[in-house]
C-alpha cells in the first residue's frame, strides 16, 4: 500500500516581505561582540517601526531557521 503525498503547506507570514531586510540585521548582528548586539526582542521592535505586523514568535523563528541553515 502506498502513502498519499501530499505537497508542503505554506501560508505567507507577515515577515516575507521583510525578509531580506531581517537576514541582513541578523547577519549584521551576528557579526558584533555579545554586548554589542541587539536582542530579537529590539529587532523585532525595529521591524514594527518599518510597518511589519509580524510577530515576535515569527521573528524568532525566522532567526533559528536562518541559524540551523
Amino acid at each position: 500500500m502506498t502513502e498519499p503525498s501530499y505537497a508542503d503547506r505554506r501560508t505567507p507570514s507577515a515577515i516575507d516581505k521583510y525578509a531580506f531586510q531581517l537576514s541582513a540585521l541578523l547577519k549584521t548582528e551576528g557579526a558584533r561582540s555579545r554586548k554589542q548586539r541587539r536582542t530579537l526582542k529590539q529587532i523585532h521592535e525595529g521591524l514594527k517601526e518599518l510597518g511589519t505586523e509580524g510577530s515576535y514568535d515569527r521573528v524568532a523563528a525566522f532567526a533559528r531557521t536562518l541559524r540551523e541553515g
